[in-house]
């Protein structure tokens, strides 16, 4: 789970109230070389600004990844 508290460029322009942005990971080890894992990014598919300052830029939606590891 990722918090942020208030936050804002000067904090009287533009503000914006705290938030919590929760992700999940699973990972799976076929063996000492190979192991796949998958995110699953902001769960709850919460709308967020990831930058307040002159101008807002909102925070990644519901989002999932996929990966493959293998160690030689």
């Amino acid at each position: 789970m990722n918090w942020q508290s208030k936050t804002g460029a000067d904090l009287h322009t533009f503000t914006q109230g705290s938030y919590a942005v929760t992700n999940l990971l699973a990972r799976y080890d076929f063996n000492q070389h190979l192991s796949a894992s998958v995110n699953l990014n902001n769960v709850f598919d919460r709308e967020y600004l990831s930058y307040a300052g002159d101008h807002g830029m909102y925070g990644a939606p519901r989002n999932i990844m996929t990966g493959f590891k293998c160690n030689f």
